[in-house]
């Protein structure tokens, strides 16, 4: 008996190439946001470049965020998170992610502080950033630096 030919090498082809396109990590300012309007650049935090960072404005009319759509393909989210180095000297900000409505992380930092985490996001579809300015004299840019998501 000969065995039957794949009911469509173009699918198979197809999905290889899709697979082969994935990488196993993407800076997250590589994603199209579905809600907000983040600045995509290079940016200081705590005396250090990040080259891959988005960036909200943390100001006290209220607070800003935005939010991707992950296809529930990631593992992770790792990033330093601080306000950029020309931030008011007094400022203090809050730092939040959230995944699909629930909160991953929570942290409020004033200027010159920084922080790296590494969050699991296996599963999320929707992810947000959200920040909002909670002390200082003017608004300031609050940056989300070389945010990575990885697959393993």
């Amino acid at each position: 008996m000969t065995p039957e030919p794949p009911a469509s090498g173009v699918e198979e082809s197809s999905a290889s190439a899709r697979h082969a396109d994935e990488s196993e990590e993407k800076y997250l300012r590589e994603l199209t946001p579905v809600a907000g309007n983040p600045m995509v650049e290079a940016a200081d935090v705590n005396g250090r470049p990040y080259l891959n960072s988005v960036i909200l404005n943390a100001s006290s009319v209220g607070a800003d965020a935005v939010e991707y759509n992950l296809s529930r393909d990631w593992q992770n989210l790792k990033v330093t998170v601080g306000m950029r180095d020309d931030a008011p000297a007094n400022a203090k900000a809050r730092f939040e992610i959230f995944g699909d409505g629930n909160q991953l992380y929570r942290k409020d930092l004033t200027f010159g502080e920084s922080e790296e985490i590494d969050i699991g996001v296996k599963g999320v579809l929707r992810l947000k950033l959200q920040t909002a300015l909670l002390s200082g004299d003017d608004a300031c840019y609050v940056v989300w630096g070389d945010a990575l998501l990885k697959r393993k």
